[in-house]
């Protein structure tokens, strides 16, 4: 991983709703969309679940996971894909939005407008500005007593750090000796002070 992190801004609006209902986020880039889906499940608040699906409307192309759907990929004039195995670049640069859902009786549907690529997203959070590590919503708009989202951004916020910070963070666990020959060596190294990671040269 370089020391750089690079995010999608989605802003997923629920299918028929007026006004809209919707969560703008940040995703990490660097993933395929096994793992988006599951990110997105956690920022929508469905139930961890196989039985999702990802639609590229314009591309004719299917997202989920096929293996546990056991999809008759041969029917309709859709490519399907294997989530775990297509990396959302491959369709995340390219396309302006998808569409989100999970293939249970009665539950909403999502359109996610990809809005940019950013990168070193810097948040706020109540130590002070740092920048995004895991995914993150950003703003949201709701119903008072909405019948999908009952939990308030920050309480997801707090949940997507805890579960997914550290799977794309840098490397930063070296011993004391090996940071001095970095030193010495003039390399670009991260490295842990307390909670925060700093490059080597800030010692």
């Amino acid at each position: 991983k370089g020391e750089h992190m690079e995010f999608y801004q989605l802003k997923t609006t629920r299918k028929g709703t007026k006004p809209p209902i919707w969560r703008r986020c940040l995703i990490p880039a660097d993933t395929n969309f096994g793992k988006m889906a599951e990110m997105l499940q956690d920022i929508l608040e469905y139930q961890s679940t196989d039985l999702y699906e990802i639609e590229f409307f314009q591309k004719k192309v299917r997202i989920s996971n096929l293996t546990a759907q056991g999809a008759d990929t041969a029917k309709g004039n859709y490519e399907y894909l294997e989530a775990k195995d297509t990396k959302t670049s491959e369709l995340l640069d390219t396309e302006a939005w998808f569409t989100f859902r999970v293939k249970e009786a009665d539950l909403p549907e999502y359109r996610a407008d990809i809005e940019k690529k950013v990168e070193d997203a810097e948040i706020k959070t109540a130590d002070g500005v740092k920048k995004a590590s895991a995914p993150i919503i950003l703003k949201e708009t709701k119903s008072p007593n909405d019948d999908f989202w009952s939990k308030e951004s920050e309480e997801i916020n707090t949940l997507l750090n805890k579960k997914y910070d550290g799977e794309f963070t840098v490397k930063t666990d070296y011993t004391q000796s090996q940071l001095e020959k970095a030193i010495e060596d003039g390399k670009f190294t991260f490295h842990n002070v307390g909670t925060d990671v700093r490059v080597l040269s800030d010692i």
